[in-house]
């Protein structure tokens, strides 16, 4: 878990725990705990300030909650800032701590500037590890990818269903689509979004076993594609890495990117605006099934009628 912590006229920075494979809700206020118990020693009397991703605000219940909530009221006040702002450090946190293997419940702290300096290193590593189509024209073969998940930080997401389906000449060929239990609470924006609810994915396969059977589905393919592949790829990459998976090696392809490498005339660049103008239907967006079968034939789309080579 990354945190923000903002002792009003003291010290501002950021503090990373791990806790292993333990479920988000157990993990986020086992993580506050170990932050605020030296923050309550030496600042009670002083105004603290915390930052994380909001959709955990409304996860967990029981002795830990209760006890950070006490913990919380013994400082002079306490305010929750909304993570978002700081989303891209909280990130950058997460990925500094799983580098350096940092011991299960071990609490480190980052200042601002330490983690804006060093973390320049690990910007250019994650950009290497991209592998990006070269290929002329639409590709023979491959895989279209989508996850649904409670966030868009990486290190925080839970994976709630995952869609796959590989293609061969312009035809699909088979699919792999599961709904995936994350063990713990979905939020309710992700579920609005969605339309997954608890009880959707209470019999689901947890993401360990689903995810093998995804890597099972993708091995032998030398292509990924989705709508913003980036955040795909780094999901099963960081699972991968989690359950100690072998990590998969191929080529990515954007369809967000190659809308944009075309210079079409749209507002943006989502994929319900790609539909719409290619005359796509999508039958349920924003489920992984339909959107993986919408990604595949407005990837066909782009290639078909705006002669990228």
């Amino acid at each position: 878990m990354g945190f923000y912590c903002h002792v009003e006229d003291v010290k501002e920075g950021f503090m990373h725990v791990g806790f292993g494979r333990k479920p988000q809700d157990v993990a986020l206020w086992l993580g506050l705990k170990k932050v605020l118990a030296p923050l309550l020693n030496s600042y009670h009397g002083r105004h603290l300030k915390l930052a994380f991703p909001k959709s955990l605000l409304s996860v967990g219940t029981g002795a830990d909650k209760d006890q950070v909530l006490r913990m919380l009221n013994s400082f002079d006040g306490y305010s929750f800032v909304d993570g978002e702002q700081f989303e891209s450090k909280l990130v950058r946190v997460m990925e500094k701590g799983s580098r350096e293997h940092l011991p299960i419940g071990a609490l480190t702290g980052y200042k601002k500037d330490e983690l804006n300096k060093k973390n320049q290193h690990s910007q250019k590593e994650t950009k290497r590890k991209f592998n990006y189509y070269q290929g002329v024209g639409c590709p023979d073969s491959g895989v279209v990818l989508d996850f649904e998940a409670t966030s868009q930080i990486i290190e925080y997401a839970r994976v709630i269903e995952i869609s796959a389906l590989k293609f061969r000449s312009g035809i699909i060929v088979d699919t792999y689509n599961t709904l995936v239990n994350p063990g713990i609470k979905i939020p309710k924006q992700i579920r609005n979004l969605t339309n997954i609810e608890q009880d959707d994915v209470k019999s689901a396969p947890d993401s360990f076993k689903a995810m093998g059977r995804l890597l099972n589905f993708v091995k032998g393919e030398k292509l990924i594609v989705g709508h913003n592949v980036v955040y795909d790829f780094r999901l099963l990459d960081h699972f991968c890495r989690k359950f100690d998976y072998p990590l998969w090696e191929g080529e990515l392809l954007c369809t967000r990117s190659l809308a944009k490498e075309a210079q079409l005339i749209i507002k943006d660049y989502k994929l319900e605006t790609l539909c719409d103008y290619f005359g796509v239907v999508n039958e349920n967006p924003h489920r992984a099934n339909s959107d993986t079968v919408a990604t595949f034939k407005v990837m066909n789309e782009i290639y078909g009628s705006c002669f990228i080579v």
